[in-house]
Formats: structure tokens, C-alpha cells, sequence
């Protein structure tokens, strides 16, 4: 991943760099393939100005944000390309995300991590209804290797899984 850090009227110091850097890295949980990220900070009189690209798996995904302060700037920003990531990685799977305000349904995200008296941590994930071929495509696109969805056809979970020595295979678990 490339990150292209540019200022228009912005001193581009170390403390800056290192605020973006931190923030572009909390992308990658996502799960999507970030080739490119380039990132426009300016100051214009009273308005900090705030503008970011990012290329995903071919698609260009883009967000602006305005306000008086380039850190506040820099935050609105992230937060309005993360929606997005979410958005396109929903898009991939064939999940529909609920409306603002609502929390979102992925594939993967977990909603909570337990720990049972072994140690053993749990997390819930909602399971999306897709093909084996989206299924597929979206653990390319995720750079994972495993994933469980629900099957269109047969309406059971089956998981997508990516062997050490690179082969994929589709487990279909015994209930």
C-alpha cells in the first residue's frame, strides 16, 4: 500500500505524518485490498480542508471534509471512507446495510468477544446469503483466509477456506 500524503498551504511536519499514517492503518482492518491512498490536506483562511483516495481493488473510493481544524479535518475524513469501505465490502457480499444510525451487517465484523472459562475467545459475526463464486471474490478481495457464509441455493453454512499451501477448498459442516 501506497500512501501519497500531500499539503496545499500545510506544513507537512512529523507529528502530522505520523497522525495520517496511524489513521490510514486503521483502514486495513476493513479487510479490502488498499492499493493506493492519497490524501490533500490545505488550509484556506479559516477552513482546514481534508481530501482522500483510496483504490480499492480497481475502484476509486473518495471523501472530503471541512472544518476549522486539519485534525478535526483529518478525522471527519476517515470516518466518512470507513463508511464507505464497509459500503463497497457489503456491495461485494450482496449484504444490505441498514440506514443511518442503524448498526451495519457484514460478513465479518464481530459484535462482541467473550472469553469462556477455557480462555477461548469468542466472537459473533451475522452471516451473509451468498454464492460460492461471491463467496470466493470477497475472500480474494479481503485478503483472509477463511470464510463462512450462507449458501443461496442450499440455504446451509458452508466456509470458504484457503489451505497453507495456497489452495482453496468449501467445507460443507455436518449438523
Amino acid at each position: 500500500m501506497t500512501i501519497n500524503l500531500t499539503g496545499k498551504q500545510v506544513v507537512l511536519d512529523e507529528a502530522l505524518r505520523q497522525y495520517v499514517d496511524k489513521k490510514v492503518e486503521k483502514l486495513g482492518q476493513y479487510g479490502a485490498k488498499l492499493h493506493d491512498v492519497h490524501i490533500m490536506l490545505a488550509m484556506e483562511k479559516y477552513r482546514a480542508l481534508a481530501d482522500i483516495s483510496v483504490n480499492v481493488g480497481g475502484h476509486a473510493v473518495v471523501a472530503k471534509a471541512e472544518t476549522k481544524t486539519l485534525y478535526r479535518s483529518i478525522d471527519g475524513v476517515m470516518e466518512k471512507i470507513e463508511r464507505q469501505l464497509m459500503r463497497y465490502r457489503g456491495k461485494l457480499l450482496g449484504v444490505k446495510t441498514r440506514h443511518a444510525g442503524a448498526p451495519t451487517e457484514s460478513l465479518r465484523d464481530g459484535s462482541g468477544v467473550d472469553s469462556n472459562h477455557l480462555g477461548i475467545k469468542t466472537r459473533t459475526i451475522s452471516v451473509a446469503l451468498a454464492s460460492a463464486e461471491k463467496a470466493l471474490e470477497a475472500m480474494a478481495s479481503f485478503e483472509d483466509n477463511c470464510m463462512v457464509f450462507s449458501d443461496e441455493r442450499t440455504a446451509r453454512f458452508r466456509i470458504v477456506h484457503r489451505r497453507p499451501d495456497g489452495e482453496v477448498e468449501i467445507l460443507d459442516p455436518l449438523t
